[in-house]
């Protein structure tokens, strides 16, 4: 813990070094990853193909796991805290099985290969700046929270997988990296060609009777959120029951690359498929919506328990959005309004972290309905006051 809670110069220019470093990589590495999906999916449409990708990702990743065993990425973020005791060899390959999973086609977030391979740069940061214990856990925690800070586009990022308490200075240096990473991001984000990380919706004016109808567009992604936590739980008592690892990662995949067969839309993180649900709404595919919302929360539960390393904050950012443009099949509610608050409701609920989600709903939705962004945190909020929160099993 950091015994002091004033930021000194020091801790600040550490802060911001680490969130220029942690923008960087993070543009490099959503390009490295972005590239590698377009290498392996873009050359052809044909269905019979995702098995067989879906599948040799799986075993990429059962070979893998050999050298970089599971692990969740509250874990993940807690060791990256100490990059002095990371064991070097092991964080490069959970980074590459990070790469493969999101490439092959996860329903994940790239947050794992981000968070390790920013790991290992706080490493070798650490060697040659840290003066103290003190400093090699700032060089850690600030190296996580710029990575994170740059792929949701705000400076709350980190605090997603961090515990709720923690010293003052050591939380306005995590938001100075953040910020600071984010801004390193777009900086270098067109020299690696990384995909954009807003949503790409329209800016709306919401009425004061938009922003109350949209609290029904929240309480459909709140209800999706806890359908969620309740298959995550026994997804990972079943999977937990496969006691060697790389037949778990093969269970995993071959029922992964099934429902991905069936429905390939469930593929991927998530957040570049938005303007796909705002074409299933303009052909009125309400049931396919839902369809894919479920099916979605039901992959990525697969996904994390089965070796598929990753995050799930935007799987249920496009799920959100798709229960929550259901609201418009009976409502005179804005497809943005509806969207942008079952995701906010979604994310609160699944993330259990309201202020990080807020902020970061905003920002990736290019804050085009906050109104209905803050409704749809309060109705998470409610959920999310009234469920226990759920045991961790990724």
């Amino acid at each position: 813990m950091f015994r002091s809670t004033a930021l000194t110069r020091r801790s600040l220019a550490i802060a911001v070094g680490q969130g220029i470093l942690g923008g960087a990589v993070a543009a490099g590495m959503l390009g490295l990853m972005h590239s590698l999906q377009h290498a392996i999916w873009s050359s052809t449409d044909a269905r019979w193909l995702i098995p067989l990708i879906i599948l040799t990702g799986g075993a990429i990743l059962a070979v893998l796991h050999h050298w970089a065993a599971d692990e969740g990425l509250i874990e993940q973020v807690s060791d990256a805290a100490d990059p002095v005791s990371l064991h070097r060899r092991r964080t490069a390959f959970m980074a590459l099985r990070g790469v493969v999973a999101v490439g092959f086609g996860g329903a994940i977030g790239p947050e794992a290969s981000l968070i390790a391979v920013m790991g290992e740069i706080s490493a070798l940061v650490t060697t040659r700046v840290a003066r103290n214990e003190e400093e090699e856990r700032l060089i850690g925690q600030t190296g996580t929270s710029a990575s994170l800070g740059a792929l949701y586009g705000a400076p709350t990022g980190s605090t997603l997988f961090e515990p709720d308490r923690k010293e003052k200075a050591a939380s306005l240096a995590n938001i100075i990296a953040g910020a600071v990473g984010f801004i390193s991001f777009l900086l270098v984000h067109d020299l690696f060609s990384a995909p954009g990380l807003t949503l790409g919706l329209q800016h709306v004016d919401l009425s004061v009777r938009d922003v109350a109808a949209s609290a029904v567009a929240a309480l459909f992604g709140s209800l999706l959120a806890l359908f969620y936590i309740a298959v995550r739980g026994p997804i990972g008592a079943l999977a937990a029951k496969i006691t060697r690892p790389w037949v778990r990662i093969m269970a995993g995949t071959v029922v992964f690359a099934a429902m991905a067969t069936a429905v390939p839309q469930i593929r991927f993180s998530g957040h570049e498929d938005v303007g796909g649900v705002l074409e299933l709404v303009s052909a009125g595919a309400w049931w396919a919506l839902l369809g894919i919302a479920l099916l979605k929360m039901v992959a990525t539960a697969i996904n994390l328990n089965t070796g598929w390393l990753g995050g799930d904050f935007f799987p249920l950012v496009l799920a959100g959005s798709a229960v929550g443009v259901l609201a418009c099949s009976f409502l005179d509610l804005p497809v943005e309004a509806a969207a942008v608050a079952g995701m906010a409701a979604a994310a609160t609920v699944g993330m259990r972290k309201p202020t990080a989600v807020f902020i970061i709903v905003v920002l990736v939705s290019g804050g085009v309905a906050i109104p209905a962004a803050i409704m749809g945190t309060a109705v998470g909020l409610i959920f999310y006051a009234i469920t226990p929160d759920p045991a961790p099993v990724h």
